[in-house]
């Protein structure tokens, strides 16, 4: 059942992350806008049932009003839709606050903390305008973690820290940590492997987490933080879901563009049908899940074969970091119940 529909407005950035699982390219891969058939697109939604709509680029922002002019059609013939968007910031002004408002939107402001500058190349948002992104209902941070900031605890220590001195609460400037993948066009000198440092870190992060938990908090940031890996975890455990790529591009959420092309996920652009032909096939991208190593694998409940966009060369760096989480969760999940 589709949960989430990703709407690709365009692949263009005005950044240059040393960590784009997109890279660097020349022109825009997504449909030309002479092509665009937004009533057909918008008229595929289902309706009439809750669904998250998340705009996506590239960066969104580039289409404004693009985003908010198909936002209105969506939500005018299915007002259970909800809208994310995930943003670096460079673009917001008051005005797209209160549209974003106005409608509801969750946003999401890609930020790396301290080392925000020199990962993603421009200034901090907290710094040059804090009140654009303070004045936003629905917000929340996104960082992620590489060879250089890979300690959970700084990050959240870091925007609790610019929340006080802004005058917030620390909860209100939650933070959500990705750990870095590899798409092909990552900076491989920024990928956590082997690392003795990153293992101690997240073997702290579970040890304070079945603390917690145990005491009953469920709101502290390292339960908040696993949340999703758990429930997937336990989902295919008890077999209620399926194996799959957590990302949930294979079965959960389907990914298009504006002119109705369809796409396996929002950072690969190649298209795989469209709502015209119905041409979208689940569960049959994925290179890696049905080999060997991946069936070998106790990591395979988890990870459901990593990311399909990986290169083999690089497969090592995600299967790295997904058996110490799967090792940590099935270690959290005895300690809390007793077994499962």
């Amino acid at each position: 059942m589709i949960g989430k529909c990703v709407l690709l407005l365009t692949d263009k950035c005005n950044a240059s992350c040393k960590y784009c699982l997109q890279g660097s390219h020349e022109h825009d891969r997504i449909a030309n806008r002479a092509d665009y058939d937004i009533n057909k697109v918008v008229s595929s939604i289902p309706k009439n049932t809750e669904i998250e709509i998340q705009f996506f680029g590239g960066e969104p922002l580039l289409e404004f009003n693009t985003m908010i002019e198909v936002a209105y059609k969506i939500k005018s013939m299915n007002p259970k839709a909800f809208f994310r968007t995930i943003t670096n910031g460079i673009l917001l002004t008051k005005d797209k606050v209160d549209r974003f408002n106005e409608l509801d939107f969750g946003v999401l402001i890609s930020h790396d903390g301290k080392l925000h500058k020199i990962l993603r190349g421009y200034d901090d948002i907290l710094t040059t305008n804090p009140e654009l992104f303070a004045g936003i209902k629905k917000r929340a941070f996104a960082t992620t973690a590489t060879s250089l900031n890979y300690d959970f605890y700084e990050i959240w220590d870091y925007f609790s820290n610019e929340a006080i001195r802004l005058g917030f609460n620390p909860s209100e400037f939650p933070c959500r940590i990705n750990i870095i993948e590899d798409c092909g066009s990552t900076d491989k000198s920024l990928m956590i492997y082997n690392n003795l440092g990153f293992e101690a870190m997240l073997k702290k992060v579970f040890c304070n987490m079945t603390k917690e938990i145990k005491r009953g908090n469920f709101d502290c940031v390292e339960f908040i933080q696993n949340a999703s890996l758990l429930d997937t975890l336990f989902s295919r455990i008890s077999g209620k879901q399926k194996i799959s790529p957590m990302c949930g591009y294979d079965f959960t959420t389907v990914t298009l563009d504006l002119a109705g092309n369809l796409y396996h996920c929002p950072n690969v652009f190649t298209k795989t049908g469209s709502i015209n032909t119905r041409g979208f096939k689940t569960g049959e991208f994925n290179p890696y899940i049905h080999t060997l190593a991946c069936q070998n694998c106790e990591a395979l409940l988890l990870c459901g074969g990593g990311c399909t966009a990986s290169p083999s060369s690089s497969k090592h760096y995600d299967c790295y970091i997904k058996k110490l989480q799967y090792k940590l969760l099935i270690k959290f999940l005895n300690d809390c119940s007793g077994g499962i």
